[in-house]
């Protein structure tokens, strides 16, 4: 993949571990607008696993004894490097299809598989499908225009959708986040992300006019985050682990 959010060097590290033949599990580190940014991943299956294998795109130095084993195909069940691409085979009987889920957290794999058994336990696709429009025509119904011409009305509504996207919540659903040092930590409030994306002074503007209070409420925890890390970073450059009054 090519574009501004996928350059040489980006990956600081990638790892997967196949756990069975139904579960798949790992993290991504990179280095870009974030550093040392991790996102662990949790992927199930609906079909069990006939082959699975990897690709490097990147030279490895030294491979150790792994050197001596074909790791393309099969083998090791731990798959790491800088830049890595699995690649699986399913059981697939009488053309069936499959089904995958995937559950994202920045904690930790076991974190990403408890979002994704909580908020998707099922496999009915249709019903994700379903719940998915009604939340969104929830959202933007919030608003009703009427417009001359029907394409003005879809431009619209889209463009609501998008100011929609951002902030997002950063936490589980266990209410478990990462802090700056990346620890695994549950706040009081929860972790509001994401603000700085373009056009979102006019997204906010519009939460303003839709969500006041519930608007109010995430600005406040999240500004005192932003301030928080800043003394950290300040205490880090001045030889102290912790923040304080004088620090911040």
């Amino acid at each position: 993949m090519h574009g501004i959010y996928n350059f040489d060097d980006k990956n600081v590290w990638t790892f997967v571990r196949v756990e069975n033949d139904t579960l798949i599990t790992g993290y991504r580190q990179t280095s870009g607008w974030a550093r040392t940014r991790t996102v662990y991943f949790a992927l199930i299956l609906s079909a069990p696993l006939k082959n699975y294998g990897h690709e490097k795109y990147d030279s490895a130095v030294y491979n150790g004894f792994y050197r001596k084993f074909d790791e393309n195909q099969n083998f090791p069940p731990e798959m790491a490097g800088r830049k890595i691409r699995l690649w699986l085979e399913p059981k697939l009987h009488n053309n069936k299809e499959l089904l995958v889920k995937v559950g994202l957290s920045s904690v930790s794999a076991s974190g990403a598989l408890n979002n994704v058994m909580t908020e998707i336990p099922h496999w009915d696709f249709d019903l994700v499908v379903q719940q998915g429009r009604e939340q969104w025509n929830n959202e933007i119904s919030k608003i009703q225009v009427e417009t001359l011409e029907e394409n003005d009305k879809t431009v619209f509504y889209t463009a609501l959708y998008h100011s929609f996207l951002s902030p997002i919540i950063y936490m589980d659903v266990d209410g478990a986040t990462a802090d700056w040092i990346r620890k695994s930590i549950r706040p009081e409030a929860s972790p509001i992300t994401r603000f700085f994306l373009f056009g979102i002074l006019i997204g906010h503007c519009i939460h303003c006019l839709i969500w006041f209070s519930q608007n109010a409420a995430m600005i406040w925890p999240s500004l005192c985050w932003l301030i928080l890390i800043k003394a950290y970073i300040r205490c880090c450059r001045f030889g102290r682990t912790t923040p304080t009054k004088t620090g911040a």
